[in-house]
């Protein structure tokens, strides 16, 4: 009884680590990634899209313009039609290209960026261009 008790134990211990790590494809942290960029032709500011992420809808809000500020909370963006859109970071913000800014308060003013949010919530990718 008490050996058929010790492998219940283990076996039980065995599938919840397992399911505490994630799964592989999902890079072990049991998250997945943001959608990509989606690509928009011709000069733009502000978009808004409603996307399937999961099985649900979401509404993905695009910024794009010139860093005027940023802080380690937030990046404000002077659009190219001349209005500010200030715009929420979090700890799990993508930055990318990485050689420009590694964390948000090295964002330099007057580079260019890309934000995207979902469903009105911090932006969850940040893309650095030197020109639009």
């Amino acid at each position: 009884m008490r050996r058929f008790v010790a492998i219940l134990i283990a076996a039980l211990v065995a599938s919840g680590a397992g399911v505490a790590a994630g799964s592989p494809g999902k890079g072990g942290r049991g998250n997945t990634p943001p959608p990509p960029f989606p690509p928009i032709v011709g000069v733009w500011s502000h978009d808004e899209r409603n996307v399937l992420i999961k099985g649900t809808w979401h509404t993905m809000i695009l910024d794009h313009g010139r860093i005027v500020r940023s802080t380690a909370g937030q990046l404000t963006l002077r659009e190219p039609d001349g209005t500010m859109a200030i715009i929420p970071l979090s700890l799990k913000t993508r930055v990318a290209p990485l050689r420009f800014a590694d964390t948000p308060p090295a964002f330099r003013r007057g580079l260019w960026a890309i934000t995207m949010r979902i469903d009105d919530g911090a932006a969850v990718r940040v893309r650095l261009m030197l020109r639009p």
